[in-house]
């Protein structure tokens, strides 16, 4: 891990981890088989194998913000507060007015989700790097189309 990463973790208070934990859950939902997002610690990055960028790091910051004005302006709570519905209702909201800033959030998450060796191996998971970092494709078998290109054209240019 690198220092940004370390710098990252010492400035995120114990509620701000708890409120990512909970944005988490919200989008991948625990069950009695697998964790949920929160219960992964996806967002301590003590032990981070992925580099967030800056943004994605202002991303988190924000999130956190609007997570929070958004509880407390609609539902007079803390977002942790908040019931299941409430957070869902809470990061729709984001989702339709930040768009770019939840997009951000779902990448860190899933990314933190399913590098997690936990869930590789709850999920039977092949255990390297995932797409587009890891898997190596055959060179395109042109052959393989060749079927299709015989029918000739179906539709006007």
């Amino acid at each position: 891990m690198n220092s940004s990463n370390k710098n990252y973790q010492k400035n995120s208070s114990a509620d701000e981890l708890k409120c990512f934990s909970e944005i988490a859950n919200c989008v991948i939902p625990p069950t009695s088989q697998f964790p949920g997002g929160g219960e992964i610690d996806t967002f301590n990055l003590r032990n981070c194998k992925i580099e967030f960028s800056a943004e994605q790091k202002n991303h988190s910051k924000k999130i956190l913000e609007e997570t929070e004005k958004l509880s407390r302006k609609i539902f007079d709570s803390n977002f942790i507060n908040l019931t299941q519905v409430n957070k869902i209702l809470i990061l729709k909201n984001i989702e339709s007015n930040q768009t770019n800033i939840f997009k951000s959030i779902i990448h860190i998450i899933y990314s933190q989700y399913y590098s997690n060796p936990a869930v590789i191996k709850l999920k039977k998971l092949p255990e390297k790097p995932f797409q587009p970092e890891g898997f190596k494709l055959k060179p395109f078998d042109q052959t393989s189309i060749n079927n299709v290109m015989s029918r000739g054209k179906k539709y006007i240019d």
